[in-house]
């Protein structure tokens, strides 16, 4: 089994997706940059920290990302077996290897492909990003990296929803609030890159609305009960915050108004036609929270069943285990259940567009903290 990686110099491979690779045995790695390395570099430079046998799995293969560049790697791509290809890599990036990748698929060349977040920067690359896979007959071939679905919590939630405990309170319109909150104690750590994304997009867009889904998800107790599309029309903005940190413009060495802070409060009208007959509407209010550099690393859901805020299950999302093993399983085993659709990715990109035009209709201040 071979994995092709787009990105393989990047922080976030080196600090997560090669830890979890240490754990999947008996898959070639390769790794595809346009940087002048031989194995021995690579492997001293951005897997520092891998055991010799993951090494021993790695190789490092130079490619220039012009156009037809996958015909300087296609000595490696098997005919007659499956193709794995991990992109970890900006949007404008990601686009044009997944055009490439259309291209082997059009050869006969059997793909899956992991991409990784987010799914565009904006809603219209979104779209042209859709409509590219849809046109290149590779739906079904496309997995959207969320690490934050696979945290042991968050797939312990079903066990949650199927509990007798709080069935009855979930179940019969009694869930009231929804609180996610995601804080972080480290700054951006260098991620220059950053400023062109912000705490709304960086993890509102890829991260907490993918989570507010699964829940309203598992609420219905039906995968196909509830229409995703209509949380986009039923979700009413009541009042948005954004900060940024006391040095972060210092960090990044220039002037800016990115939001390294944000907490979005507003009301969700959801209709459960399976279980209201007459299509009644319940409102459920929401709360989505992240941010960088605060006193200290937490994250949590909170599920509030009356209105004072003194009957709820709170889960604390802890990083106990890396979920990108669990994620990598299940790309190679064809397990789509945990992955977030690209349907629904375009929703969470209408909502955070949302977000953004009310933050510039009401004229909001960038506080500081």
């Amino acid at each position: 089994m071979k994995l092709f990686i787009f990105g393989a110099t990047g922080d976030l491979v080196k600090k997560k997706v090669f830890p979890a690779l240490e754990e999947i045995k008996n898959l070639e790695i390769i790794s595809l940059g346009r940087k002048d390395l031989d194995n021995d570099l690579f492997n001293s430079e951005y897997c520092i920290n891998c055991s010799n046998e993951l090494k021993n799995r790695l190789n490092y293969k130079k490619i220039s990302f012009k156009d037809n560049f996958c015909k300087e790697c296609i000595d490696l791509i098997d005919k007659d077996k499956i193709n794995y290809f991990y992109v970890s890599l900006p949007p404008k990036m990601a686009y044009s290897i997944i055009k490439e990748l259309i291209e082997l698929k059009k050869q006969d060349y059997k793909i899956k492909i992991l991409l990784e977040k987010p799914f565009g920067d904006s809603l219209k690359e979104a779209k042209n990003l859709n409509e590219l896979i849809i046109k290149g007959g590779i739906k079904e071939d496309i997995y959207l990296s969320d690490h934050y679905l696979f945290k042991d919590e968050i797939l312990n939630l079903n066990n949650l929803f199927l509990n007798n405990k709080t069935e009855d309170k979930i179940n019969k319109n009694n869930l009231k609030k929804i609180e996610i909150v995601s804080l972080e104690k480290d700054g951006i750590n260098q991620r220059v890159y950053y400023d062109e994304v912000g705490a709304i997009k960086d993890m509102v867009q890829s991260h907490l609305l993918n989570i507010l889904f699964k829940i309203i998800n598992l609420r219905s107790n039906n995968l196909n009960n509830i229409d995703f599309s209509d949380i986009k029309s039923s979700f009413k903005i009541k009042d948005v915050k954004i900060a940024q940190y006391k040095d972060y413009q210092k960090e990044i060495g220039k002037y800016s108004d990115t939001e390294t802070y944000a907490k979005i409060s507003g009301d969700l009208k959801i209709t459960d036609k399976k279980k209201d007959k007459n299509c009644k509407k319940e409102s459920i209010e929401i709360i989505l929270e992240t941010g960088k550099k605060l006193e200290k690393k937490e994250a949590w859901i909170s599920l509030y069943y009356d209105r004072i805020n003194k009957d709820f299950n709170k889960i604390e999302l802890k990083d106990l285990k890396n979920p990108y093993i669990k994620m990598f399983n299940d790309f190679f085993n064809g397990n789509k259940e945990n992955f977030p659709k690209i349907s629904q990715s375009l929703i969470t990109w209408e909502l955070t567009e949302d977000i953004l035009k009310y933050i510039k209709k009401k004229k909001l201040k960038l506080e500081k903290y």
